[in-house]
């Protein structure tokens, strides 16, 4: 069964809330092991300031190291049939996760991507419109965009799937004053999940 994707806590927790999205959009609640959310938040919401651990949010060595970590977890669970990969820097764009999608019709996949909303934030990518731009499920609640915003469309009544959509422009643009966008080179980062479909048995007939 499908759950709605959740919201975080605080202005700190995206990377936490987004790759439990992740997996919760991933895996069915029956069969989702409640061990992962241990993993995640032992491994991220690793980043600390004076005011204490989790103040900074997750850091880039934290995901990468869990991306790894994650990998492993499923070649031990094979029964999830799940794979995990992990880009960073220029070869992250919007065609390169747009082409990911294309060419695995054959899975299941979303995408752990870092991008920008201020500073630096984690959603979760799960497909794309007709005209190419981009459906996220953004954690940071919010229910209008501000005049101060890039604009950006507030979808409600896609809760196990996305509640965003960014267009394709300003989720490539360099400029981390854009929303939802990549942003830096130097700060470009996407997780892949895969989850090859199950096809169905045909029924025989008598």
């Amino acid at each position: 069964m499908k759950t709605p994707l959740r919201y975080q806590f605080t202005g700190h927790d995206c990377g936490t809330a987004t790759m439990e999205n992740a997996l919760s959009y991933m895996i069915p609640r029956e069969a989702f092991p409640p061990d992962l959310l241990h993993f995640v938040n032992n491994f991220l919401l690793d980043g600390y300031t004076k005011r204490g651990w989790g103040f900074f949010g997750t850091n880039h060595e934290a995901m990468k190291f869990f991306s790894f970590w994650l990998g492993e977890y499923f070649k031990e669970h094979s029964n999830f049939k799940m794979s995990v990969d992990f880009h960073t820097l220029e070869e992250v764009t919007y065609e390169f996760i747009k082409n990911t999608f294309d060419s695995n019709t054959d899975s299941k996949i979303c995408a752990v991507v870092y991008c920008y909303d201020y500073w630096g934030h984690y959603v979760l990518v799960t497909g794309f419109t007709n005209d190419g731009d981009v459906k996220i499920f953004d954690p940071y609640y919010r229910d209008k965009v501000l005049k101060c915003e890039t604009e950006y469309v507030i979808v409600n009544d896609a809760p196990t799937e996305y509640n965003r959509i960014i267009k394709k422009e300003n989720f490539d643009s360099y400029d981390p004053k854009v929303n939802f966008s990549l942003g830096p080179v130097e700060e470009r980062e996407v997780m892949f999940l895969f989850k090859k479909k199950v096809k169905k048995k045909a029924k025989k007939t008598h």
